[in-house]
């Protein structure tokens, strides 16, 4: 019975879904020359060491870095040769009643509003000029409380208080802490203990569309300086971990998100210990406890199907079954599920 169970499936699946071997092969690549593949393969070799001793990341890496460039340049100066090439072949040449100045002038009133449309007033009244020290607001209570209330540490302070015995205390003691604050701020607590404007570290940055600020460089811009300081003007600067652009755009931070990503992800590809008990359990053949949905079946001889047949079966299957790590394991507590059904 087994035998002939056994031939039958196998016989379905041949005519349903038979097996082929199919040779995979690496797409075309005519940029890649012979010097490529013998830096390619010393690359694997750096691999290998590594691999085995933990060493030479540092000559692997950039090796690998350094292929890469080597083939995206073969490959712009492959294309770029097709190009030249075709255009040979086409006999493509320049339009003899072409207006360069037309085009020119074209392309200067297209870009935006034009530079005498720029208030320049506008810009230099809101431009710091001289700030030897800055101030920090009066606290209010409906802050000291949001931000004790944040705190999640578990330390111990000079004074053996804990953070939640705070938090506990918090309605009868709010006012008097901050006042507190507030008296630390007054008496220039903060000047005395060095937290003066550091102009080292200052950046001044114009925040705009990339029109508006396309113009500003062909005009001279008033300089912010402080205390005979003059602060330069940047389009990018980063604070508190996040990349403010002057576009007010988001593609430098998302760049350096996605370098920081790959870069780890890298490292725990290259841990066997971490990666390989996660890719078992992401193997889409040791998940077995799930059950199938059958097919809405619209006629007698769809019902008969091997599709809807070898899915009732599967359900019917209890879970010792289904969760069996490997395949003989399965094929072996299968059959005998099915004898014990055929005998009962």
């Amino acid at each position: 019975m087994n035998n002939l169970l056994h031939d039958h499936i196998c016989r379905v699946i041949e005519a349903v879904a038979p097996l082929r071997e199919v040779e995979v092969r690496d797409q075309p690549a005519p940029w890649v020359t012979q010097d490529i593949r013998i830096l390619q393969r010393r690359r694997s070799k750096l691999y290998r060491i590594f691999k085995r001793s933990r060493f030479a990341y540092k000559e692997y890496s950039g090796m690998r870095k350094f292929i890469k460039r080597r083939i995206a340049d073969a490959k712009k100066e492959y294309f770029d040769n097709r190009l030249s090439n075709l255009v040979k072949r086409l006999d493509v040449r320049a339009a003899p009643d072409l207006n360069l100045d037309e085009m020119n002038a074209y392309f200067v009133t297209a870009a935006g509003s034009p530079l005498q449309n720029i208030d320049f007033e506008y810009l230099e009244a809101r431009i710091v000029k001289h700030s030897n020290s800055f101030e920090l607001k009066e606290l209010t209570s409906v802050n000291v409380r949001q931000t004790c209330m944040m705190l999640t540490s578990g330390s111990v302070g000079p004074d053996h208080f804990e953070i939640k015995t705070y938090k506990v205390l918090l309605p009868y003691f709010l006012s008097h802490i901050t006042n507190l604050f507030n008296f630390s701020l007054s008496s220039e607590w903060c000047v005395k203990n060095g937290l003066n404007m550091n102009r080292g570290k200052m950046k001044a940055m114009i925040f705009g569309t990339v029109f508006k600020l396309a113009d500003l460089q062909h005009v001279p811009v008033p300089n912010t300086i402080i205390n005979n300081t003059v602060i330069g003007y940047c389009k990018s600067v980063k604070y508190l971990g996040v990349v403010l652009e002057d576009t007010l755009t988001w593609s430098l931070q998302v760049n350096e998100i996605c370098k920081s990503t790959m870069r780890i992800l890298a490292q725990l590809k290259m841990n066997d210990a971490f990666s390989f008990p996660v890719r078992c359990q992401l193997r889409r053949g040791d998940v077995r406890n799930d059950s199938l949905v059958v097919p809405g079946c619209y006629s007698t001889k769809y019902d008969e199907f091997f599709l809807v047949s070898a899915i009732r079966v599967w359900n019917r299957l209890p879970s010792y079954c289904t969760a069996q790590p490997t395949f003989p394991t399965f094929r072996k507590a299968c059959y005998e599920f099915l004898l014990s059904e055929e005998n009962g």
